[in-house]
């Protein structure tokens, strides 16, 4: 009888182990096939329009292949209203709503860092510039405490180092 019980010990380990290499390999294989998933944002399609509001200018940037390694965050320091900012940036690759909106249906592919840094709260889209009823420009940002959608004016002063414009990576200054 103790005989009898030892070998079913024996192969209940054997299998418990063998399920569990199995359950490994599966979710390695799954993880390896997430990481490996291209996402193609098109940017030059029409971005989305918040009721009320109006699109004034949207920057067509062609196709964008998503990777946290393809933004790189523009800070500004110093005070400076927004429509300043919105000129200065003029000449940079501005990301545009397009891009913003991938990210709100694909929370999973949220850079880590932006989490994790506070200075990463708002992140703004300069490529996509709204007006409201009023004709005042206003700019979409993504929170990354609640990860909602606001619209900023440009009017308003107080732009600062906890501005974030995101931008394309890999480009260089003229």
């Amino acid at each position: 009888m103790l005989i009898l019980l030892t070998i079913i010990t024996i192969n209940h380990k054997v299998t418990t182990l063998i399920i569990n290499d199995l359950l490994i390999d599966l979710y390695n294989t799954i993880k390896k096939e997430k990481e490996m998933k291209t996402y193609i944002i098109n940017c030059d399609a029409n971005p989305f329009i918040p009721e009320k509001l109006k699109v004034v200018e949207h920057r067509r940037n062609g196709q964008f292949i998503w990777g946290e390694e393809m933004i790189e965050p523009f800070c500004y320091n110093g005070g400076i209203s927004g429509l300043e900012l919105y000129r200065r940036l003029s000449s940079y690759p501005v990301l545009n709503a397009n891009i913003l909106h991938f990210l709100l249906s694909h929370l999973e592919l949220k850079p880590t860092c932006w989490s994790e840094e506070k200075r990463f709260t708002n992140l703004y889209f300069f490529g996509t510039i709204y007006c409201d009823r009023n004709y005042e420009l206003m700019v979409p940002s993504l929170n990354t405490t609640d990860w909602k959608v606001y619209y900023h004016k440009l009017i308003l002063t107080g732009w600062d180092g906890s501005t974030i414009a995101l931008l394309r990576n890999n480009w260089k200054e003229e």
